[in-house]
């Protein structure tokens, strides 16, 4: 069985979450940068454009900032 683990890196540390899918991880990742969107750009969100395009532009601004993502596919062993 995979797993998907998530990690979000940020200026106070990180957070890490475990997935059963890709779909689910990349959620997350969606709803941080719609989190916060609004406090840490500024131009406001686009909200004509796909949630996985806003966490795109999200995340490509933040990592000038130390702000990254990533996804990591792991085998769940017994």
């Amino acid at each position: 069985m995979k797993v998907y683990v998530a990690r979000y890196d940020h200026r106070h540390g990180s957070d890490t979450g475990v997935f059963k899918s890709a779909i689910g991880a990349e959620s997350y990742r969606q709803s941080i940068a719609q989190q916060w969107w609004e406090s840490k750009m500024s131009a406001p969100m686009p909200e004509s454009e796909p949630p996985n395009i806003i966490a795109d532009l999200y995340f490509d601004a933040m990592a000038e900032r130390d702000e990254w993502f990533s996804v990591e596919e792991l085998d769940l062993a017994d």
